[in-house]
């Protein structure tokens, strides 16, 4: 399991607002072009029944940063506004052509845990979209579920936080009952994994 960082600054060893604001104007973000055949598979299955709406799922190597650091290894992430701010972040941003983010979005995230996250991928898809279900028994969801969800995590289970929301925190979704957002960031390598989907009646 990842030790908690120490930083060297701010008050106490604790990073203020502006050594916050430094970190997201100097943060590097690079987009990662990993082979996940079950993601991309879940993201096709969930795609066919998401018929008027869209699913799309994206990996990113979040740069080096004893401030992000700080917070990461605490899991007190959305201290620092997290989930508002590295969604202005590119590639991020241009990757998911995010725009009208909402000024609460940092609220909407909830904590949730890796454990449950095959279980969660598994209920959206068994569930469809308003249209389209899958034609197949809750088995063959539960199981593209938890493989799509042992590649986000990587078999890593003390180092992965999982986030999820189920509202339109941006223009990405279209507000109705079928918005998704799947956050998962394994905090030792950095890699931040976010899978969207949205669709309407």
């Amino acid at each position: 399991m990842i030790e908690m960082k120490k930083y060297n600054g701010g008050i106490n060893g604790i990073p203020q607002f502006e050594e916050q604001k430094s970190m997201w104007n100097s943060l590097l973000i690079d987009f990662v072009a990993a082979k996940s055949p079950a993601i991309e598979e879940y993201v096709t299955q969930l795609g066919k029944c998401y018929i008027n709406g869209s699913v799309k799922y994206g990996c990113f190597k979040l740069g080096d940063s004893e401030v992000l650091d700080w917070y990461c290894s605490r899991n007190r992430l959305k201290e620092m506004q997290f989930f508002r701010k590295v969604w202005e972040q590119e590639p991020i941003k241009s990757f998911f052509n995010l725009s009208d983010i909402c000024d609460d979005s940092n609220k909407a995230f909830k904590w949730s845990s890796p454990f449950l996250l095959g279980g969660s991928l598994a209920w959206v898809l068994d569930g469809g979209g308003p249209y389209e279900k899958p034609d197949w028994g809750g088995a063959i969801s539960k199981e593209l579920g938890e493989k799509a969800a042992l590649e986000l995590i990587a078999n890593d289970y003390e180092d992965s936080v999982v986030i999820t929301c189920n509202l339109a925190w941006c223009s990405f979704f279209l507000d109705v009952a079928w918005d998704c957002t799947w956050v998962v960031l394994n905090k030792k390598t950095r890699l931040l994994h976010v899978l969207m989907a949205t669709d309407t009646d």
